[in-house]
């Protein structure tokens, strides 16, 4: 993630008002997607939001379903932001990605200027998959 400013003060502020969605046009047979991962997204943007300075990451995998699926979620702050800020940010990131599991896709993230939340039902550090459907604003 790349960010610059011409003149506005950028660090340290909550800039969060643009977001980018991403969703896979594959979809997923699952009943307790949205369930599992608004659990998993609470305890990750938690971990994330209490980071150090320089690490404000968490990201963890699930077996859901009566293990028929597995699912890998990870969020992440940029540092500059303070624990609150953070919090608000990827609660509104899990907020917007709640779009994706409603029909439900086999993956999705939203990614705004200050944090990211992301979903996959194959492993966050394999290649990703191809992501057809956009919409940034």
């Amino acid at each position: 993630m790349v960010r610059y400013s011409t003149g506005r003060k950028i660090l340290s502020v909550l800039d969060d008002w643009a977001w980018c969605r991403s969703g896979d046009d594959l979809s997923v047979k699952t009943v307790n997607l949205a369930k599992t991962m608004d659990s998993m997204i609470n305890k990750l943007k938690v971990n994330a939001a209490g980071g150090d300075a320089l690490r404000k990451y968490a990201s963890d995998s699930i077996h859901y379903d009566e293990d028929e699926h597995a699912l890998y979620v990870d969020v992440q702050c940029t540092p500059d932001l303070t624990k609150e800020d953070c919090l608000k940010c990827l609660t509104k990131g899990s907020n917007e990605i709640r779009n994706f599991t409603r029909k439900p896709l086999f993956s999705g993230r939203v990614i705004s200027t200050n944090c990211y939340v992301r979903y996959d039902h194959t492993s966050i550090f394999n290649p990703p998959a191809k992501y057809d459907t956009k919409e940034c604003g």
